[in-house]
Parts: structure tokens; sequence; C-alpha cells
């Protein structure tokens, strides 16, 4: 190592320790390291590696660390003499300093990162409390659970198809059954801390980058619980199905440029009716009176509506492939029916596939997606008609009519 990249990586571990000690001091908990004998132990970290390596001698390495152990002894006796606090937190930090220097000798970006976040979680101290301070024994049991379901069952499962049709993966059932509880907790996460629709309209805005059914699902149970947020539950949902729009067009980009010009103009225009539609159910809302309407209390762990819309769709995804085996390339309007109910994203790719390799007339391919949203729509709709409040499932269906109005109209003129 040159002099100057070693003065660099010096300066470097000095600065991270630093960091570290900005509130430590800030907050006058420095004893009895604060911001400066941070930084030094942390150069300390680094000047061990360093002379290690270029001795080929790893006791330099451990003579530093057993040197902060015991200046970590020495702090805990004057404590209890001068009756000035040492607590845990500080003897960690001390060590973290020391093994961030060392690490920043070889890997920067992993000392940087750790740097920062240790930082973050020193300076967000009174907001982790806060949060901690709040949470209930339920909501904990509950992620306990979720945390069985998504980590532990999940890996386990075979990611092959098991049955002879080739639809049936369990890994695939099991992980739309994680993400329908994933967006009911983040609803139920997000409403703590942006309010109570606010955290809905997030919820439904983020699970709809991956799947619009799985958000209608999901919220569709928060309505039926707390019938006053339905309104709030039918404006996620919606704004859910308005991002599955450019999933389709994103998918047509990728595979066939050619069919996404011909749809991307319907989808545009279909967005940006939910965005509307989402955005003046929020004025609406905003006009009536939510005294009362608090986050469901209970359990955001809905397990078993999560497993019955699964097993739904794996009945669903047989039928498909039935028609589509029984009938041919005819079958395919057959499977875009059926698999509406299914993975969108999927038949997506399929039909743009089929038109690309010229399997299927553009016409096809644009009757295929036309019926496969519609479809995917209307088995929303019944999802909250089934497992939501009544009140939600009129709000959806008035914003369904306004966001899929300019399909309808588009294809109409279309097949003319």
């Amino acid at each position: 190592m040159d002099f100057f990249a070693l003065v660099l990586k010096a300066l470097l571990a000095l600065a991270l320790g630093g960091l570290i000690g900005i509130d430590r001091q800030k907050n006058k908990q420095g004893f009895p390291a604060g911001i400066r004998t941070l930084a030094f132990i942390s150069l300390m970290g680094f000047l061990s590696v360093f002379l290690s390596v270029e001795l080929n001698n790893p006791n330099f390495l451990i003579a530093c660390f057993s040197l902060i152990f015991l200046f970590v002894i020495v702090g805990y006796g004057v404590s209890f003499k001068t009756e000035r606090f040492f607590g845990f937190t500080s003897s960690i930090i001390i060590f973290l300093a020391f093994m961030i220097g060392a690490i920043s000798h070889n890997n920067y970006y992993y000392a940087v990162s750790l740097s920062i976040i240790i930082s973050l979680l020193l300076n967000q101290k009174t907001f982790i409390h806060g949060v901690v301070s709040k949470i209930k024994d339920n909501e904990v049991f509950d992620a306990l659970k979720f945390g069985i379901v998504a980590f532990i069952i999940l890996p386990i499962l075979p990611n092959t198809e098991i049955d002879p049709l080739g639809v049936i993966n369990p890994f695939n059932l099991w992980l739309l059954v994680v993400l329908i509880l994933s967006i009911s907790y983040a609803g139920y996460i997000l409403s703590k801390f942006l309010g109570k629709k606010k955290g809905l309209y997030a919820s439904g805005l983020i699970g709809g980058l991956i799947s619009s059914t799985a958000v209608a699902s999901s919220l569709s149970i928060i309505s039926k619980k707390n019938e006053s947020l339905s309104d709030a539950c039918a404006t996620g949902i919606t704004l859910a199905t308005s991002l599955m729009f450019l999933r389709v067009i994103a998918w047509a980009l990728i595979i066939n440029v050619d069919f996404a010009k011909i749809i991307a103009t319907p989808m545009i225009l279909c967005f940006f009716a939910g965005i509307i539609a989402s955005y003046a159910s929020i004025k609406l809302s905003k006009k009536k009176d939510l005294c009362g309407a608090e986050l469901v209390s209970e359990s955001p762990f809905n397990f078993l509506p999560a497993v019955k819309f699964a097993a739904l769709i794996a009945i669903i995804l047989l039928i498909s492939r039935l028609a589509l085996m029984l009938f041919g390339d005819s079958g395919l309007y057959a499977a875009s029916l059926f698999g509406g109910a299914g993975d969108i994203d999927a038949i997506t790719i399929s039909i743009s596939t089929l038109s690309k390799e010229s399997l299927i007339p553009i016409s096809t391919a644009f009757t295929a997606l036309f019926i496969l949203i519609i479809s995917n729509n209307l088995f929303k709709l019944f999802l909250v008609n089934r497992a939501g409040s009544k009140k939600a499932f009129i709000n959806s269906l008035i914003n369904y009519a306004i966001m899929n109005a300019p399909l309808i109209i588009w294809f109409t003129m279309f097949m003319k």
C-alpha cells in the first residue's frame, strides 16, 4: 500500500469513528468515549489491521482489541466511583468503532455503510423507543407468525410444478399468501405512521407494483373489519389497479415493441383515469367526519383468507390450462378469461410472446389482453364484494367503471 492510499484510509477511519461519536457528544453521552475518542479508537482499529498485515503477525490486532476491552473495564470502574452513567450501548459503540476502523482497511464500502446505519440508529433513539412503546403484545406475536410463514415455511416448499398439467407450484402459491399478508401488514404499519387513510393509499401503491389482485384481497378484508375505512380501502385498490396498466405496458415493451405501441394509448388512459378517480375519492373522503375511523385493532395476520385466495387461484390456473390444451390457440381467450384471476403478468408475457413470434395476429393478441384485463378487474370486484364491506364494493365499482372506460371504448373502436 503506497503512502497516499494509507493516509486516505487512515483519514477515513478517523472520520467514521467521529461520525459515530457525533451523537454521543451531542447528547452528552460521551463518557468515556466522545467524538475524538471514538475517532481515535477507529483509527486504532485500522492501524492494528495494517500492522498485522504488513508484519504478517495477527498479534497486533489481538493486542489492540485487548486494550479496547481493558478501556471498557476501566470506564465501568470510573463510572461507579464518579457516579457517571456508562451503559451497555456505550460499550458496544466502542467495540463497533474499533471494528469499523479495522474493516475500513480492506473494504471502505462496508465500513461507511455500517457507520451510517449505526449513526442513524443512535440519532433516532427517541423515535425508536417511542415506536417500541406503542407495539402491542399481539402485534409481536403476529410478527412471529408472519416470520414462520415467510421465512421458515416458504423456503422449504418445492419450487416446481407438482401436477400433471404443470401449473401448481407450491412455492409460488405460498409466495402469494406471503404477499397478501405483507400488503396487510404494510397497510397496518403505514397507517400507524402516516395516518389511517394515507397508510392504506400507500400500501395500495406499493402492492400495485407487484400484484393488484393481492391488494384487492388484503384491503377488502380490512374494509370488512372496519367499515369506516371502506372508502380508503377502495381508493387503495383503485391505485393498485392503476399501476397494473403500467405493468402491462412495461412487459409488452420488453417483449414486443410493436404490440406495446398498439396497447400503450388505452393503458395510459386507463392509468390516468384510475388516478383521477382515486384523487376524487380522496377529496370526497376529506369532507367526511373521520371520528371513530380508527385503524383495525385486530390482528393484521389474515392467514385463512389469504390461503383461501391462493387455493382459488390454483383452481383457476387448472381450468385455464385445461382450456388452452383442449381448444388449442382458440383456447387463448378462455385462458385469458380464467387466468385473469391469477398472475396477469404471466399471461401478458405469453400474449406478447405469441404475437412477436407471429403465432397469433395482433388483433387476437389485443382481444386476449382485453379479456384478461377485464376478467382480472371483475375478479377483483368479486373479491371486494365477497370479502369486503358493501361500501368498499360500491366505491370500487364506481372507480373501476371510470378506470376501465377508456379500454372498453378503445377496444370497440379497434375491433371496427
